[in-house]
C-alpha cells in the first residue's frame, strides 16, 4: 500500500519535476497536524498533504513538513517560521492569505446498518440515540448539535478517534459522528467488516483551505490546484484515498 501511494504521488509530481529542479529557492515550509488519513507524520503523506504538495509542485515549489498541533502551526505561520499552514477552517486574518478550498471535509453520521431503529435526517434527531464523537465536537458543530446531544441518553467525546469505529462495531453506541475520511481510515486499518450506513447529508461539508503569509505563493497554489483538477490528477488522489 505504501509503495503504491509513493508511486501515485510520483506520477503526480513527475510532470513538474523539471520545474522543481530548476528552482533556486529553498523548499516551502509547510506546518500541519498529525491526523491520518488527512495528514500523517509517520508516512509524511496524507490526502491533504498530497494535494498541497502536488499543487505547489505545479508551481515549481518543493516542500518540507513539520507536524504540530494546529494552534501551534498557526502561531508558527504568524511568526514567519512557516510559509504554509493547513488545514485552516477559520475566518481570514489581516496579513494572511487563504487559498481556494482544496478539499471539503465530510462530517458524517455513521450507524450500524443492522440498527434499523436509527433514523437520523437532522441534527436534532441525535437526541434520541447514544452518540459518540471526537473531542471538541460541541464547538465544531455548533449550537444545534449541542442542543441535541444534551438530550441524548448517552453522549461521549473521545480523544482516540480510532476507538469510535470499535464503539460502533460493538454497538456500545448507536451513532458516531466523524469525518468520513477519518472513519474509513480506521475502519480499514482495524479490519472491521460490520455493515455501515453513512449519512453525509445531515451535516454540511466543511471547506478546508491552506493559509499563506505571501499573496504570490497563495496565488501559485490556487493555480496549481486548478491544474490538478483540469488534468484529472486531483480526482485520482481522491479515489486512491477512498480505496486505501
Amino acid at each position: 500500500m505504501h509503495t503504491f501511494r509513493m508511486l501515485l504521488v510520483g506520477m503526480l509530481l513527475g510532470a513538474v519535476g523539471h520545474a522543481s529542479a530548476s528552482q533556486a529557492t529553498a523548499p516551502l515550509r509547510v506546518v500541519t497536524a498529525d491526523g491520518p488519513p488527512h495528514m500523517s507524520a509517520a508516512t509524511q503523506t496524507g490526502l491533504d498533504i498530497d494535494i498541497a504538495r502536488a499543487a505547489l509542485a505545479r508551481a515549481g515549489h518543493a516542500v518540507t513538513l513539520n507536524f504540530m498541533p494546529l494552534n501551534r502551526a498557526f502561531a508558527s505561520l504568524q511568526a514567519g517560521k512557516a510559509d504554509v499552514m493547513l488545514p485552516y477552517f477559520n475566518q481570514p486574518q489581516e496579513g494572511l492569505y487563504l487559498s481556494q478550498p482544496y478539499l471539503h471535509y465530510r462530517p458524517t453520521v455513521f450507524a450500524h446498518a443492522n440498527a434499523k431503529e436509527v433514523r437520523v435526517s437532522t441534527l436534532s434527531d441525535l437526541a434520541r440515540y447514544r452518540v459518540a464523537t471526537f473531542q471538541g465536537a460541541r464547538g465544531y458543530f455548533g449550537p444545534e448539535f449541542v442542543a441535541a446531544v444534551e438530550q441524548s441518553p448517552d453522549y461521549s467525546e473521545v480523544q482516540n478517534m480510532g476507538s469510535l469505529v470499535d464503539m460502533l462495531g460493538f454497538k456500545r453506541v448507536q451513532v458516531v459522528v466523524l469525518d468520513y475520511w477519518i472513519f474509513q481510515h480506521y475502519y480499514r486499518d482495524k479490519r472491521h467488516s460490520y455493515p455501515l450506513r453513512a449519512l453525509e447529508e445531515v451535516i454540511p461539508a466543511v471547506p478546508a483551505v491552506a493559509v499563506f503569509n505571501d499573496r504570490a505563493l497563495r496565488d501559485a497554489f490556487d493555480r496549481g490546484l486548478g491544474m490538478l483538477k483540469e488534468t484529472g490528477e486531483y480526482e485520482t488522489l481522491l479515489v486512491y484515498y477512498q480505496r486505501h
